[in-house]
């Protein structure tokens, strides 16, 4: 089944890859929303989730969380967080295991706790991501996608808000 795909492979991201440069112009437009920035070099992009900046400002300084649960609703796709600053992941958790404690130098040495990482911090609190397989439709579902954007941002206000994401 692999093996199969294989020759769907290249097309398949051509497709992806112009849909996220099609949602990255249209939801840049609608303002508050900044697709994930790319450098320059890169030509071409293969993406396993697609991720967007929700500015907090625009919308109304609710979560990440809850902007995704209420684009969930109106797009019917999974969409959510990115994943946890890795000091706060759930699987990560080294000190866990005790024989992880060589001596108390490397057992400290393994204290998440002492990881500042306040980009990957304000990702997680800012940003949502969906699967790539949603770039796989056609313009009229990205389309969609941009409406959603937009009609979350217009009605912001009115998600409940979760406590902010320390």
């Amino acid at each position: 089944m692999l093996l199969d795909g294989l020759g769907r492979l290249e097309g398949q991201n051509r497709h992806r890859e112009g849909n996220a440069r099609y949602l990255d112009a249209e939801l840049a437009a609608l303002g508050g929303v900044r697709p994930q920035a790319r450098p320059a070099a890169v030509e071409a992009q293969t993406h396993y989730h697609y991720m967007a900046r929700c500015e907090p400002d625009a919308f109304a300084g609710r979560s990440s969380a809850a902007i995704a649960r209420a684009l969930e609703a109106e797009l019917g796709l999974w969409v959510h967080p990115p994943y946890p600053p890795l000091p706060r992941h759930p699987l990560y958790r080294p000190r866990t295991k005790r024989r992880y404690r060589l001596s108390e130098a490397h057992w400290a040495a393994l204290d998440p706790a002492r990881f500042d990482v306040p980009v990957a911090t304000r990702a997680h609190a800012e940003c949502v991501v969906f699967h790539h397989s949603a770039l796989l439709a056609g313009r009229r579902e990205m389309d969609s996608i941009v409406r959603a954007f937009a009609k979350v941002r217009r009605a912001a206000s009115r998600i409940p808000p979760e406590e902010p994401i320390r």
